[in-house]
């Protein structure tokens, strides 16, 4: 990540070998970390991961690249990681730093082009390495390559010069995200939820060690669980599209399946929408139709037996004018006096709780 380091290893890269005709930019730093660790005292997180995954590869490559061009001939390919293109999460500052080298090389392919030189990213799943050793997480339940398994996947950036190079489920993802984003943050929300995490040091880890421990014993017991269920089943597609890269109709059949697989998904989350939408108003249709039920029952009277009895429609209420006064008297019916009466009465004698009628008396 030293810019003096960098000058002086592509000085002597180009005095003993001459011309760089494929430069494969690997290296790097991972961190698997929440983004709420990494705010405050750990924000150098972030910038270690940029200064060495994009700052250092990029003066790299900016190193070649005049030499390429001079002979008209050279592949950069950058090593990306899938977690740029399914957006997974704890790996804000890893896919962070992966992205903005592939951004920039993105930019540069339109620039060489024409000059012969051709630009390759592999957005490469978890490997079988150190890098995934980590007392604080646990990837038994992800999909991971064998390094022989990682070396096909560039050697068939190198071979094809394929401006993109991804496996069958991360390019399924891909597509998911882009015709359904919600649907991939609703995906790894619930990843994200049934995965342990062991705090940083220096911070509170009880009860992260605790989850970390009793995953273990799980995962030991050999269980099943929705990660091991979703990781076996990726892991699934990503050995049968290797099958099929090896015999050479990769294209042909992958992308076919992709397409249909991605149009059974929509349109079950179609359906899935529509029930949901119908229960919610269906929902909404039986509570309201309660509420006026509810109004209703509070408008009849109660007998002694406790059966509900109609409410007849009472009489208009007598308006007494007075010719010495500017204001008129309004005296309720004799009729409802007497229901109120009535009620108050079967109230005291029985104990039920009654509704008692009472009108609203207007002035006009």
């Amino acid at each position: 990540s030293n810019d003096d380091d960098c000058q002086r290893v592509v000085a002597e890269i180009l005095a003993d070998h001459g011309p760089v005709d494929v430069f494969v930019s690997n290296a790097g730093r991972s961190i698997r970390r929440s983004a709420k660790y990494q705010g405050g005292e750990r924000f150098h997180d972030f910038q270690r991961l940029m200064s060495l995954n994009f700052f250092g590869a990029l003066r790299m490559i900016l190193g070649v690249r005049p030499s390429m061009v001079e002979q008209k001939c050279g592949h950069i390919v950058h090593v990306s990681s899938f977690g740029v293109p399914t957006r997974q999460p704890r790996f804000a500052g890893y896919c962070a730093s992966k992205s903005a080298l592939g951004g920039a090389l993105q930019s540069m392919a339109g620039e060489v082009a024409s000059q012969g030189v051709q630009i390759s990213t592999v957005y490469m799943p978890l490997v079988q390495t150190k890098m995934v050793q980590s007392k604080g997480h646990s990837y038994d339940h992800f999909s991971m390559l064998t390094v022989d398994m990682a070396c096909e996947l560039i050697e068939h950036a190198i071979i094809s010069k394929d401006c993109e190079v991804m496996d069958g489920p991360t390019r399924f993802l891909a597509l998911v995200y882009f015709c359904r984003p919600s649907l991939i943050v609703a995906l790894n929300s619930l990843v994200y939820g049934l995965e342990s995490e062991q705090a940083p040091d220096g911070l509170r880890r009880a009860k992260s060690e605790h989850e970390m421990e009793r995953r273990r014993k799980r995962n030991a017991q050999g269980g099943f669980t929705p990660l091991k269920a979703l990781g076996s089943l990726l892991s699934f597609f990503a050995q049968l599209e290797m099958f099929w890269r090896r015999i050479g109709v990769v294209s042909i059949v992958r992308d076919p399946i992709i397409i249909l697989i991605l149009l059974l998904v929509l349109a079950v989350e179609l359906v899935v929408a529509t029930v949901m939408a119908v229960t919610s108003m269906v929902r909404r249709s039986v509570r309201s139709i309660r509420a006026r039920l509810g109004r209703k029952v509070d408008l009849c009277e109660v007998d002694g037996s406790g059966d509900h009895v109609k409410e007849e429609q009472p009489m208009q209420p007598k308006i007494l004018r007075s010719s010495s006064a500017s204001h008129e008297a309004v005296v309720p019916p004799a009729d409802a006096n007497l229901s109120c009466r009535k009620s108050v009465a079967g109230r005291r004698g029985v104990g039920f709780a009654v509704k008692q009628l009472c009108f609203s008396v207007q002035r006009f």
